[in-house]
C-alpha cells in the first residue's frame, strides 16, 4: 500500500486514484452501478489508491469530476447540453454532504443567469439599490454582474463613488462562494420585477419637516447643512412649504401675499397647479382680474421647470411675508 502524499494537481494522480475520487465523491446510487460493471482487479486497484488520498484538495477533487463530465460528454453520454447537465443533474450525482458547495462553484463558474439578469435592468435602480449596502459588498456585486453590466452601473455613479468602488474592486483577489451567493440573490430579490419597495419623496419630506421648525431651528440646521452641501441647503430652504399648502391660507393671508407676488409668476404657477388650487388665489381677486388672469392661463403652456421655479418663488415670498410677520403660515412659531 503506498504511502500518503500530498497531491498538488490532476497531473499528479493515477487512473486508479481518480477513479477512487469518483468513488468517494459521488452519490453512492451512482457509485454502485458504476462499480457493477467493473472486475474484481480494478475494485481492488480502486480500493489500494484510497488509502494514498488523504491530502486532497477540494480544488483537485472538483477537477477529477470535471474530467469524468467532460469524457461523459465527449462519448455522447450526456443526454442534455453540457451547461445543464452541469447545473441540474451534476450536482444530483455527488453525496449529499458536499452537494451545496460543489453545485455553487459550478453555477459561478457556468451560470450566466444572474449577469443576464442585471443587463435588463436600469443602471440607475442598479446604483440606487448598490447605495444601500456596504461599499465591499458593492463592489463585490459589481465584480458578479460582469464588466458590462458594471460600466453601466459606475458609469451612473458620481466620482467619488467610482473612485472608491474602482479601487476596492480592484483589491479584491478571492471572494467567498458562499458571500457571492448572498450578494447575488439580495441583488436578485431587490431588482425583481414586482419586488415592493417603498419610494418616498426624501427631499420634499426633508424639506416640508424643516418648514415645520420655528424659525431660529430652521436657520441654525440649513446653516450646518451649508457647510458640506450650499446646494442642498439652499433647496431644502426652498422646498420647505408645499405649494398647495398656500391654497389654505385664510382669505387675508392670501389677499397679503397676492399684492407681493410678481404677476407673470402667479400666472405660470397657476397654471400648473389643479383647477381648485387655482380658483382659490383667483377667488381672492376682483372679479375683473381673475376673469383676466383666468384668460391669460388658459394660452400658457409653461414647461415643468418653469412651473416650478415660479412655484418655489411665491413660496419664498409668502416665507419672507412670514419671517416680518405680516402673515402667518400656521406652523413656523418658535418653542418657547
Amino acid at each position: 500500500m503506498g504511502a500518503a502524499k500530498k497531491i498538488a494537481s490532476l497531473g499528479d494522480l493515477s487512473g486508479s486514484q481518480r477513479a477512487a475520487i469518483l468513488v468517494m465523491y459521488l452519490n453512492p446510487e451512482v457509485v454502485r452501478g458504476m462499480l457493477s460493471h467493473m472486475d474484481a482487479r480494478e475494485l481492488e486497484e480502486i480500493g489500494s489508491s484510497m488509502a494514498t488520498l488523504d491530502a486532497l484538495s477540494p480544488d483537485v477533487i472538483e477537477q477529477a469530476v470535471g474530467e469524468f463530465v467532460r469524457e461523459l460528454r465527449d462519448n455522447g453520454m450526456i443526454p442534455q447540453p453540457g451547461k445543464e447537465f452541469a447545473l441540474g443533474t451534476l450536482p444530483g450525482l455527488i453525496d449529499e454532504g458536499r452537494r451545496q458547495r460543489v453545485r455553487q462553484r459550478i453555477r459561478r463558474d457556468v451560470s450566466t443567469a444572474f449577469v443576464e439578469f442585471v443587463a435588463t435592468r436600469n443602471p440607475e435602480t442598479i446604483a440606487t439599490v448598490l447605495r444601500e449596502e456596504h461599499p465591499q459588498t458593492r463592489a463585490v456585486a459589481l465584480l458578479l454582474m460582469d464588466t458590462e453590466n458594471a460600466g453601466r452601473v459606475l458609469k451612473v455613479m458620481d466620482e467619488q463613488e467610482r473612485y472608491e468602488l474602482t479601487t476596492r474592486m480592484a483589491r479584491i483577489k478571492t471572494v467567498p462562494v458562499e458571500l457571492a451567493e448572498d450578494v447575488e440573490e439580495a441583488l436578485l430579490l431587490s431588482l425583481k420585477d414586482g419586488t415592493r419597495r417603498w419610494a418616498p419623496s426624501g427631499l420634499d419630506m426633508a424639506a416640508q419637516s424643516v418648514g415645520r421648525l420655528g424659525k431660529r431651528a430652521q436657520d441654525a440646521l440649513l446653516e450646518q447643512i451649508a457647510t458640506t452641501d450650499r446646494k442642498l441647503s439652499g433647496t431644502l430652504r426652498r422646498r420647505m412649504l408645499p405649494f398647495d399648502y398656500l391654497a389654505e391660507l385664510d382669505d387675508r393671508a392670501l389677499q397679503t401675499m397676492l399684492r407681493h407676488v410678481g404677476r407673470e409668476s402667479l400666472l405660470v404657477a397657476l397654471a400648473g397647479s389643479d383647477k381648485a388650487i387655482s380658483e382659490r388665489f383667483l377667488g381672492n381677486m376682483s372679479s375683473r382680474a381673475a376673469a383676466d388672469m383666468r384668460d391669460e392661463i388658459e394660452l400658457l403652456s409653461p414647461s415643468n421647470s418653469e412651473i416650478r421655479v415660479a412655484k418655489e418663488e411665491m413660496i419664498q415670498q409668502a416665507m419672507t411675508l412670514a419671517d416680518d410677520g405680516v402673515i402667518n403660515l400656521g406652523f413656523d412659531e418658535e418653542e418657547e
